[in-house]
Order: structure tokens, then sequence, then C-alpha cells
């Protein structure tokens, strides 16, 4: 009676291959968990319900009188800096027709292009159809940036 025997060579691929697929199911494992765990772990800062604080830039580089649009995806604003050194942030939209503003460094005012809606630098309506006051934001600085916090 003859015995069936694998050859020595067959043996080895095999018990490599076996290996092979106890490392790759070993490495997705570590992968899986690690996912779950990333999901479960609470988030290191707390977001304030949507609150957050955009960086404008350096306040040195902020001259006094100046204003500056800041093409933010979501709130489009202007931040002024005074004569008197105020820091002053305004929505940059119309609350007429969503029309972009434009400053008007002459008269201290934003100026709407579409329609000709004035506003002062508290966001109030001088002149022109726009039913509401601009949306004003708060801002701070921090080590020399000034931060508008958009909510």
């Amino acid at each position: 009676m003859t015995r069936n025997t694998s050859p020595p060579e067959q043996i080895k691929r095999r018990s490599f291959l076996q290996r092979l697929l106890q490392l790759v199911m070993s490495l997705w494992g570590v992968g899986i968990i690690g996912v779950i765990t990333a999901y479960l772990r609470p988030p290191r800062t707390l977001p304030l319900m949507g609150v957050t604080d955009f960086r404008v830039g350096p306040l040195d580089q902020f001259k006094k009188g100046e204003a500056r649009f800041i093409p933010h995806a979501r709130h489009p604003f202007w931040v002024i800096r005074t004569e008197r050194d105020q820091l002053i942030a305004l929505s940059a939209v119309c609350t007429h027709l969503r029309c972009i503003l434009r400053w008007d460094a002459d008269r201290g005012e934003l100026v709407c292009p579409c329609h000709g809606g004035t506003f002062d630098l508290n966001g109030n309506v001088l002149i022109g159809p726009p039913p509401r006051p601009l949306r004003t934001f708060e801002t701070h600085v921090r080590g020399g940036v000034i931060y508008v916090r958009l909510a």
C-alpha cells in the first residue's frame, strides 16, 4: 500500500500562502478596529455648534483706515480697521438682492453696486432699497492676529 504524500515543495507553498493570508487578515482587522476606535473617540475640541474663528491675518499688516474683503465661502465679509484703531467685520452681502458690496474709502461706507444701497460702519442702511442692516461679526486679536467669529 502506497501513500500519496505531497512533495515538500507544496507543503512550503501551502504554509507560505496560509501565513500570507493570516497576515493580510490581521492587518485588515487592525484597520477595522482603528476605524471603529476613531469613530467612537470624542473629538479633541468640541465645536461650538457651527461657530468658528476665521483667521484674517496679522494686525500689523492691516493699516488704520484700511478695509479688506475676505472671500469666505459661506460668509464673505469685510474687515475694516478704523482710524480710531477699532476692528469691524460686516457681511459683504447686500440684504436687498445679495450683491457683493464694495468699500468706498472716501466716504467710509459699504456700497451696493446693483442698486446703490449704502451701509455705515455699524451695518445700518443709509440709502437705498436694502430692507435690513448688514450682519456684523465679532472680531478679536490673539497673538497679534485678527480673528473673526463666524456663526
